[in-house]
């Protein structure tokens, strides 16, 4: 039986033509060392209206005030109004201005209240996408996600900055009945699912 003949075939490499760059990591040699600064952190305020949140973040070094609701004419304070969600980009845009300039004067950003800070992006969403609120949309959650997107994308910006970042928030004093019969109160944060869970993944303090 004649012996068969065995051809081998070269096989093709293709060349990866992207460039991969080799990270340069180390681990640390030391602990870090918190700040003692307060406005170095994070804090989210929150109390009964009416009991002087606004005013106590009135005191805080270097402070700007951003008002989504009317509150601030008794407080000597810088204070920028924020009707619409346009002008809480339009501020963070200036902030951002002067960082870069070397000349920023605040150390400190309030967001007054952080509930209507959502109702604002909840809106502007609403408006750009031509609809009257997310939940009158069949689009699988596509607006929900937006307004999510859109939120976490100008607290970002204004988080990376580097300056103390304080939001107020309203809560109340629920009476709340246990199985058992018995009755407490309970300090309950009036802060919507959404604006909660972002704000709770954020926060310092």
């Amino acid at each position: 039986m004649p012996a068969k003949k065995i051809i081998m075939k070269k096989a093709t490499v293709q060349k990866n033509e992207s460039v991969i760059t080799k990270l340069q990591l180390s681990l640390p040699t030391e602990k870090n060392v918190p700040s003692v600064l307060f406005d170095d952190y994070s804090t989210l305020l929150y109390g009964v209206k009416k009991i002087g949140k606004s005013s106590l973040v009135a005191n805080f070094p270097d402070i700007l005030q951003l008002f989504f609701e009317p509150g601030g004419k008794s407080l000597a304070s810088f204070q920028c109004p924020v009707p619409i969600w346009e002008h809480f980009i339009g501020y963070i845009d200036l902030l951002e201005q002067q960082a870069r300039d070397g000349v920023c004067k605040f150390r400190n950003i309030a967001i007054d209240t952080g509930q209507l800070a959502y109702d604002r992006c909840l809106e502007y969403v609403c408006r750009v996408r031509g609809v009257q609120h997310p939940s009158n949309v069949d689009d699988y959650g596509a607006t929900w996600k937006a307004v999510s997107q859109e939120f976490e994308k100008q607290h970002t910006r204004l988080f990376a900055m580097n300056l103390g970042v304080i939001v107020v928030a309203h809560s109340e004093i629920r009476e709340i009945k246990s199985r058992s019969g018995n009755t407490f109160s309970k300090i309950v944060l009036l802060l919507g699912k959404q604006a909660s869970q972002f704000y709770a993944g954020i926060f310092d303090n």
